[in-house]
């Protein structure tokens, strides 16, 4: 079994979400960014942590010279070193081709982590130092966006913050909210687990 997670902006909580599925589940399960080259590449150029937003601008600099796909390919050879002993979990995907290659033409079952954007700028802040308002609002950050407008249209975040599910192309997308506690959130992540859990 393997899982992408979408979340509606930086400090979602996908990470997050990942983590907890790995706890609950009890399975062998390895977290596999499409990020961490581009963070690893960057910090070792820079011989220091590079900031989120020259990531991004890195991460879509390659992607302009070797093609749209050459993160993914490069998950993808990553992956299959380890597709026989544990299911993969990528915890960040943002963008539409992302999502057709691993949820619509792959098997990955598919979760869309909801933040508030105040309660995501405040999460940014802790853990990045701040954030940057621009880096948020480009294309990279916004692709999945009608996601979360689906979500609102069809009243799925209520105060009751129950999983639900919304069909995206063909394909179940299972909804976290992640707005609130992080026992509310791993108790979403423990009733995905029984539904959806293989």
């Amino acid at each position: 079994m393997d899982i992408a997670i979408m979340g509606s902006s930086g400090g979602a909580g996908k990470d997050t979400v990942a983590n907890l599925i790995r706890s609950v589940s009890k399975r062998n399960f390895e977290i596999m960014s499409l990020g961490d080259p581009i963070h690893n590449t960057a910090d070792e150029l820079l011989g220091r942590k590079a900031e989120r937003k020259y990531l991004q601008e890195y991460g879509e600099a390659v992607r302009r010279i070797f093609g749209q796909d050459v993160w993914m390919k490069y998950l993808d050879r990553k992956t299959k070193e380890h597709s026989d002993k544990y299911g993969i979990i990528i915890p960040d995907i943002r963008k539409l081709i992302e999502f057709s290659h691993y949820c619509v033409e792959g098997n990955f079952k598919a979760i869309y982590v909801y933040n508030d954007a105040e309660t995501a700028r405040k999460r940014l802040t802790q853990r990045d130092g701040g954030y940057d308002e621009k880096s948020m609002q480009q294309g990279i950050e916004t692709q999945l966006q009608f996601i979360e407008e689906m979500i609102k249209a069809e009243s799925v975040i209520n105060d009751r913050r129950y999983i639900d599910e919304i069909e995206v192309g063909g394909v179940t997308v299972s909804v976290i909210d992640n707005s609130h506690q992080l026992s509310d959130t791993r108790e979403q992540v423990e009733r995905w687990w029984e539904n959806f859990g293989e």
